[in-house]
């Protein structure tokens, strides 16, 4: 279970950084980011499906979420 909050946080983690990119115009980092964080989602969601995991699993998964959304809030970028 400590894999899906593991990737709970560092894909809401890299989305996060990536907004704060798109806002600086930074185009080929914020592609690179956003195709790393859509894979890790498939892969999550994928694996949920398939281990039939549920509620418990989603669960652990968001609060993942939550945790990359403030730690991506947190990470001083250059020029902040």
């Amino acid at each position: 279970m400590i894999w899906y909050l593991l990737a709970g946080w560092l894909e809401d983690f890299l989305v996060t950084i990536n907004v704060r990119l798109i806002i600086r115009k930074k185009e080929i980092t914020t592609s690179i980011i956003s195709a790393i964080s859509t894979f890790i989602y498939g892969v999550v969601l994928y694996n949920i499906f398939q281990a039939a995991m549920g509620w418990q699993a989603i669960g652990i998964y968001a609060l993942g979420v939550g945790l990359g959304t403030y730690t991506g809030m947190k990470v001083k970028l250059k020029h902040d």
